[in-house]
Parts: C-alpha cells; sequence; structure tokens
C-alpha cells in the first residue's frame, strides 16, 4: 500500500485540514465540508488558550518522561517498541 500525499486546507478556526491530494473537485469539496462539521470552534479556541498558556509558563508544563515514570513505564523501552 502506498502512502498518501495530503494537502492542508487552512480554515478560519485557526487549524488546517488533512485531504488526501488529487481528490476529485467533487469529492474534495464533500470531505472539506465533513471535516468542517467536526470541528467545534469552542473546544479548539479553548485548546488553542491552554496551548498558549503552558507555552507562556513553560514551568507548568510536565516533562512526559516523567509521567511515564510516575506509570513505571520505562521510556528507553517506549522508544525501542516503536
Amino acid at each position: 500500500m502506498q502512502p498518501h500525499e495530503y494537502k492542508f486546507i487552512p480554515t478560519s478556526h485557526g487549524v488546517e485540514i488533512a485531504i488526501p491530494d488529487n481528490l476529485p473537485p467533487d469529492q474534495e469539496a464533500t470531505l472539506i465540508a465533513q471535516r468542517l462539521a467536526e470541528i467545534d470552534p469552542i473546544e479548539v479556541a479553548a485548546e488553542r488558550k491552554e496551548i498558549q498558556r503552558l507555552l507562556d509558563n513553560p514551568g507548568q508544563c510536565v516533562a512526559m518522561e516523567d509521567v511515564l515514570r510516575e506509570l513505571a513505564i520505562d521510556p528507553s523501552q517506549e522508544e525501542d517498541a516503536a
């Protein structure tokens, strides 16, 4: 199976919609409409606000290695499995 090439369509919500490249125009329009219907602008705004808050206050972030350690998961084994 060959990997698909995608193009990214910007939206007014500040996110991009990934759609397979080379779709016929009618299928592309249908897929874009379906994906737009799945976007909750209030949820997107809240997520963007939270991300910006964390970027502005990096001391409030938790390293993934710390989370894995607390869960008793060895991060080096996780990398090997991937």
